[in-house]
This record gives C-alpha cells, structure tokens and sequence, in this order.
C-alpha cells in the first residue's frame, strides 16, 4: 500500500457498530488518501460491509463466556488477529490513523495500533461506555461520545451521532387516513424479546386489529412465522428480517416498538416518532436500558420506556399496563 495517509475503522459484530462507523467515514473530510474497513466474517459484517478493495476481513471472535472449552481457539483466533493487525500496519506506509466504535474485535487490532504507537481515536456510541471502550480508553489520544458523559478528561468529545444518510422518502408506502400504523425494528440484538412482547401485546389488545396495519422487521428472530401469524389474525402486515429503507417506514409509522440500540434511537429522535422502548437487558452488558433511560429522560413524550423488575425481567403484566396504553392512545391521537 503506498498511500501518504491511511484511516483504518473497526467496525464488527453488529450494525450498531458497523453503519456509524461507515457514517462516520463519509461524513468527515478526511485527509487519508485510502480509508479501509476492518470488520469480522459473519454473515451481518459480510452484508453491511461488502469484499472490496476498502475492506480487510478478519475472523469473527465472540466471547465463549462459561463455555470454557471454547477458550483455546478464542484465544488462537485473537492473537492471529492481533499479529495480522501488527503486519498490516507496519506493512502501509505513511502516517495511519486507527477509529473505532467497539466490538470485541477492537481489542486485539487496537493493541497492534498501541504498540506501533498509531493515532487512536474511540467512538463512543452508549449513555454509559462499555467494557471495550472502558478496556480501550487509556491507549486512545481522543475519545468521542454522543452522550455528554460530564467528565473532565480533555481527550472526550462530544459529537452529534453518526446517522445514516437518508434520503427523501418517495412514499411507495401509502398512508392511510383511517388506519393506525406500527412499525417494529428488531436488530441483531435482543429481538426475540422484543417480537415476544409487541405479539402478546397485540394479542391484549385485539380492538385494533381492523385498523391496524404493521410492518415488522424481527431481526435474527426466526422462531416463528411471523407472516404467517399476522396472516391467521386477519392483520395486514409487511414482514421482513431487515428494513433497507427505514425512512420510508418511518415516513408512514404513528408508532414504533424498539429495542434500546443508540443508532435506533437517535434515528427515532431524528425522525420524532413515538416509541415503546423494550431494551435487551443482561447481567453482561446494560448498555441498551442505559440508553433508553437518557432518551426517555431527554424527551418522555416521544419515548416510553417498558418497565422491568429488579432481575431484569419484563414485569408480569406490562400489557396492560396504564401508562403504556395511555402512552399509546395519545399516539393515536397524534396521528393524522
């Protein structure tokens, strides 16, 4: 490679990395005469980020948590990763600048960067940064975040959040004056939650269905038909695993059930539509209820956060909870 400058982003693991990393390397006027995505092997990192000649693929890592006997190749992968990383680098000449948004992935390439002593930059995408950001932060030169994390530390930054780039919606989905509208995005995290809960509540409330028209987008959640559902209840639906062009849903959407992902969110925001909050909650990683938590305190008439008890399960009857459906109804008031 004989570029003067060279900007290398990690983006992996999930499109709440991937798209605002890719957002991100468009939006900003780089001086870097090559921009290069380095991402993992999965099918999501394949779809969202093509082969090509801007993409240096990796094998994807997860961490094997109690599955001990997984540990071995964990550990086999991420130090062929880590030396990878170190002879890409050290093989691209000129000045390199390293960013990333997170992911597990991060680690083992970020080390590589730190110990050639290359510009790193963190994006920080959460309400509370997460376990790679906090493991990451003390070899960063600079910090961004999205959320205003009131520390004096003089590498954080705030930015606006990396949204995709949208483009006029053209409508092909016609809105209808008498119907109520439901859009619901799953995702590659926490959706089979989500698709539970948003059914049973339809279920509760069988008065909507000859109004009601959805377009359900259940992520990796595939134990169910879901066209196949809607069709038994006499319910019109448009049922996809991913949505390609969510402005054009949002164009028609009087209500949106999400789960607590930054990027969704923040387009919610952007795009001010009502929203039932159902965020994927663990021992592991909060980050989802966090974010919900800072959107619904920045904004609670667009943002209805789905309550749960203190082990982190959905109250046993949010369903009919008061506050729900009368969040709801002012939704349907809202609408035209």
């Amino acid at each position: 490679m004989q570029a003067k400058k060279t900007t290398f982003f990690i983006a992996s693991g999930s499109g709440g990395h991937i798209l605002p990393a890719q957002t991100y390397a468009k939006k900003q006027e780089f001086s870097a005469n090559q921009i290069f995505f380095l991402t993992g092997g999965n099918s999501l990192e394949r779809r969202l980020i093509p082969d090509g000649p801007d993409c240096i693929r990796y094998r994807s890592i997860q961490m094997p948590g109690k599955k001990i006997w997984k540990y071995p190749i964990f550990f086999y992968n991420t130090i062929f990763i880590f030396f990878k990383s170190l002879f890409l680098f050290k093989q691209t000449a000129g000045e390199k600048e390293i960013f990333t948004t997170g992911g597990i992935l991060s680690i083992p390439i970020m080390l590589a960067a730190w110990m050639l002593r290359l510009k790193i930059t963190l994006i920080e995408l959460n309400a509370v940064p997460g376990k790679t950001t906090r493991f990451l932060s003390p070899l960063a030169q600079q910090v961004l975040t999205v959320f205003d994390l009131k520390t004096d530390d003089p590498r954080y930054k705030v930015i606006e959040y990396p949204l995709r780039i949208f483009k006029k919606a053209n409508t092909f989905i016609k809105k209808e004056s008498t119907s109520f509208t439901i859009a619901l995005f799953g995702g590659s995290q926490g959706s089979r939650e989500l698709n539970k809960f948003f059914l049973q509540w339809l279920e509760k409330n069988r008065y909507l269905f000859p109004s009601l028209i959805v377009y359900h987008f259940y992520g990796n959640d595939k134990h169910i038909n879901f066209k196949q559902w809607y069709s038994d209840r006499k319910i019109r639906a448009e049922t996809a695993s991913w949505c390609n062009k969510p402005e054009e849903v949002y164009a028609v959407a009087d209500l949106v059930f999400s789960r607590g992902g930054s990027g969704a969110l923040h387009e919610l925001l952007h795009f001010q539509k009502k929203t039932v909050i159902l965020p994927l909650r663990s021992v592991a990683d909060d980050h989802q209820y966090l974010n919900a938590k800072s959107m619904q305190k920045k904004d609670p008439h667009l943002f209805y956060l789905v309550s749960f008890s203190n082990d982190n399960s959905i109250n046993s009857s949010p369903y009919n909870d008061l506050s729900l459906n009368l969040f709801i109804s002012e939704s349907k008031k809202d609408h035209p």
